[in-house]
């Protein structure tokens, strides 16, 4: 357990005691007040001593909870449960396999903390970071019955912080208040007291009490809701075990679309990929999966458009690759746009059946829907396998980079050279991010593997995560960049196509479980036994890939510069017909002779239309320009014009304001205005550069104005930025 009075930095502590007991099943009450910001809340814990603690035949001293910025009322011991409600819950069961729950248990959990009456009031401490409650007694032994203590359900009232890192309390584009739980750095510590550990799991409900015109989302396989005169209570449930770090809640005045009924592909469970080296440990039901979007009234018509679609294209297409998703639902929510999870390399925060979106995937004529594929993708690694150790970001995040672009290129039926050039694209964009930020980042934080520090020296399920409250983490691509790499490295050994089985077949032997970095590893040679001769080069490659910061000598931007590529082709000849118009443009002859106009409006009618390129392309064609010492106004202004890029999606508008900033391009500085407001989950790369290049009056300006919005992580950092 983590010691809370010392200063732990920027490290997360992990104080649960789970050596000794476990939560099996939450029971979340909620009552979502927005006028004061706060959620008046009580949360029943279901609980059981683990089998190391009876095992070493001592009593339990105290139960220790991950919580952070909570006003705790009090604490209760509950002693006339429903027995077989309690024992059901905490029975031993596969973790692939969903308990069972009608609405009369589901309401007799939910009505038990005011229906109790036999409950003592127990001991607590806070600490900065946990709470530790107590029996009244001395050495774990009940003052009543002199027995030891062996709480099986604890009742905490308790209320949240307007403060809380948990949770972010804002305007929807309606102007309507909204509350979210957005992923933070501790997770939900500040929403209830939990076991917040990544290998942890349990079940969970929630009844939340909201005005009539709000609408509840969660991260629920299940929900249905009581209407009363003046409020409406939904009611939610998740039944198959999951970290309590992944339970997401989202309240606001949403519209919700219609919904799109998906049906489940049929999976031949026989093919080679799953082969004896794996076993089926899951198959869900056959019903079909209700998909639904939710957002503010005034998206919900243009999110319907752009995201239901893609997202059902996406998810049938995951499925064919990664097996059944084993969920009934998946919703989509559009979140306000002070939503912080849209960098360069993420759009959203995944949950059990519920994903959050940013309003920034919903501008230009091009869409940003494809990244809704990396986080169907997390559904399998992040949420069905995780890792055992926080610290393995790449795991997750490395899969699911991996897999986008191969989800995405098998919905749109690209053939497979086609499939080949749009990747060396992506791995073209990637190693140009990844190259920029390494130059850019404390070399602590470049590590896959980072070497944990456990607290007391022990070697515990209990400790710290290095580093996890960083605010610049937040932000950072390192973890998904490396770790797409390194599986594009080992796939090229193999071929696409037959990693794509070690994939399928590593997740039909893994689902439910989480895994190290060894066991990933180990697995790939056992699914390819004749790369057993090449095993200790790859194996010390892999090494260095996790162990070092930096960029991997395996990798280089000339792998992706390949002129038989035909979209890199494309991008190469337009890169260098705008490099000839802008040395035209910077001659600037006293005399303009007529054949030298002519020619140079014969090259600028000969530019492309958007239309030619591809997003993609569009985007790798505007890096490319900005390694240009000298762009000159009339070229940037004709590059703005035949692309639209005012009123591309925010991936292209991006670079587009890297190249304003660059060339000081001050009929511009209105689109960097643009997309600082409107798209702030994106913005915190372009503070950076407003400062490298002396317009930090521009950043403070813009800053100013919207500060009181933006995400508590960006806030900081921007801060400290103006601030040097």
């Amino acid at each position: 357990m983590a010691d809370n009075s010392q200063d732990l930095g920027t490290d997360l502590p992990l104080s649960s005691n789970v050596d000794q007991i476990l939560i099996h099943h939450y029971v979340l009450n909620l009552e979502i007040d927005f006028d004061s910001r706060i959620i008046h809340a009580s949360v029943i814990l279901v609980l059981r001593e683990t089998s190391k603690l009876k095992a070493l035949n001592v009593p339990l001293q105290s139960i220790s909870l991950d919580c952070k910025d909570i006003k705790i009322e009090s604490v209760w011991e509950i002693h006339d449960y429903p027995t077989t409600i309690i024992d059901h819950l905490c029975s031993p069961i596969p973790c692939y396999q969903r308990r069972q729950m009608n609405s009369d248990q589901f309401n007799k959990l939910y009505r038990l903390s005011n229906d109790a009456k036999l409950k003592i009031r127990l001991n607590y401490h806070i600490t900065k970071w946990s709470i530790n409650i107590m029996p009244k007694t001395d050495c774990g032994h009940n003052l009543h019955e002199r027995q030891p203590w062996q709480p099986r359900c604890i009742c905490i009232n308790y209320e949240t912080n307007p403060q809380g890192g948990s949770l972010t309390w804002a305007k929807d584009q309606n102007e309507g208040p909204c509350v979210f739980s957005q992923g933070a750095a501790f997770n939900n510590r500040s929403l209830f007291p939990c076991q917040d550990h990544p290998t942890i799991i349990a079940t969970w409900q929630a009844s939340v009490k909201v005005k009539s015109n709000y609408t509840v989302v969660m991260s629920s396989n299940n929900v249905w809701s009581e209407q009363a005169e003046d409020y409406t209570m939904f009611h939610h449930i998740m039944l198959l075990p999951v970290p309590c770090s992944v339970i997401a809640l989202a309240v606001g005045s949403f519209a919700s679309s219609l919904i799109k009924v998906v049906d489940r592909p049929n999976i031949n469970y026989n093919d080679q990929a799953l082969n004896s080296k794996s076993h089926q440990k899951y198959t869900p039901e056959n019903n079909p999966i209700i998909c639904r979007i939710y957002s503010a009234p005034i998206l919900i018509d243009i999110a319907y458009e752009k995201l239901l679609d893609s997202a059902a294209k996406y998810l049938v297409t995951a499925q064919t690759m990664l097996l059944s998703y084993p969920f009934d639902k998946l919703d989509i929510v559009v979140l306000p746009r002070c939503f912080g999870c849209l960098g360069l390399a993420r759009c959203s925060y995944f949950s059990p059946c519920l994903i959050m979106v940013s309003p920034s995937l919903l501008p230009g004529e091009e869409c940003l829907s494809y990244r809704l594929a990396h986080e169907i993708c997390h559904f399998w690694f992040g949420i069905l396998i995780g890792p055992t150790d926080w610290t393995e970001e790449w795991f997750s995040e490395g899969f699911a980079t991996y897999l986008e672009d191969r989800v995405h290129c098998k919905a749109c039926l690209m053939s497979e050279q086609d499939t080949l050039n749009y990747i060396e694209i992506c791995c073209n964009l990637r190693y140009r991010s990844l190259k920029s930020e390494l130059e850019n980042t404390d070399l602590s934080l470049q590590e896959l593997r980072p070497k944990t520090t456990m607290m007391n020296g022990k070697d515990s399920v209990t400790g710290i995560i290095k580093s996890a409250l960083e605010p610049v983490k937040s932000f950072l691509q390192v973890h998904y960049l490396k770790g797409y790499f390194l599986l594009y490295y080992l796939s090229k050994i193999v071929g696409h196509n037959q990693f794509d089985d070690y994939i399928r077949s590593f997740v039909n032997k893994y689902c439910f479980q989480h895994v190290n970095c060894k066991e990933v590893f180990d697995y790939y040679f056992d699914f390819f036994p004749k790369l057993r001769n090449q095993e200790v080069t790859i194996r010390a490659t892999i090494k260095e890939w996790l162990d070092n910061a930096g960029l991997p000598e395996q990798i280089n931007l000339q792998n992706f510069e390949c002129m038989g590529n035909k979209l890199y082709l494309q991008v190469h000849n337009e890169y260098k017909r705008w490099i000839r118009l802008n040395e035209y443009n910077r001659r600037k002859p006293r005399r303009i002779y007529r054949g030298s106009r002519k020619r140079r409006k014969a090259l600028a009618d000969n530019l492309p239309s958007i239309a030619n390129l591809s997003i993609k392309q569009i985007i790798l064609l505007l890096e490319m320009l900005l390694e240009i010492e000298c762009l000159t106004i009339t070229t940037l202004k004709k590059l703005c014009q035949y692309y639209h890029l005012e009123n591309a999606n925010p991936e292209i508008r991006h670079r587009w304001c890297e190249l304003v900033i660059k060339h000081r391009y001050i009929n511009g500085y209105k689109n960097i205005e643009n997309l600082l407001i409107e798209d702030q989950g994106m913005g915190i790369y372009l503070y950076g550069e407003l400062v490298l290049y002396d317009l930090k009056d521009l950043a403070s300006k813009i800053y100013v104005g919207i500060q009181h919005e933006m995400d508590r992580d960006a806030t900081a950092i921007v801060a400290e930025l103006l601030s040097s």
